[in-house]
């Protein structure tokens, strides 16, 4: 949504307290055929907030809790066919997770 860019400038800070995290779920994205429905319903029904990442080759919304993002929302790539076996093409949550660094 124009004129509600991301804050990037703790980005860094953000990747230090994500790698320090052992075997945990870090970062959740909804991928979606309708992400103007699924943005109103997290804004209106969850109460998170909503802002474009700015990326500039594709839409990808940060969802945030206050000041905290919490996850990401884009539409199914446009690529995605044919990789069902993965998911990539149908709607849904996908969950990140931190390995161990050795």
């Amino acid at each position: 949504m124009p004129g509600h860019e991301a804050d990037f400038r703790n980005v860094k800070q953000m990747e230090i307290s994500l790698s320090e995290r052992k075997a945990a779920f870090v970062w959740y994205d909804l991928m979606t055929t309708d992400t103007v429905a699924a943005e109103k319903f997290y804004r209106e029904v969850v109460g998170w907030g909503a802002a474009d990442s700015g990326l500039p080759d594709r839409q990808y919304i940060l969802l945030s809790m206050g000041e905290t993002m919490v996850a990401g929302l884009m539409p199914i790539p446009v690529d995605a066919a044919g990789r069902r076996r993965c998911g990539w093409d149908t709607s849904g949550w996908r969950m990140w997770t931190s390995t161990r660094r050795r």
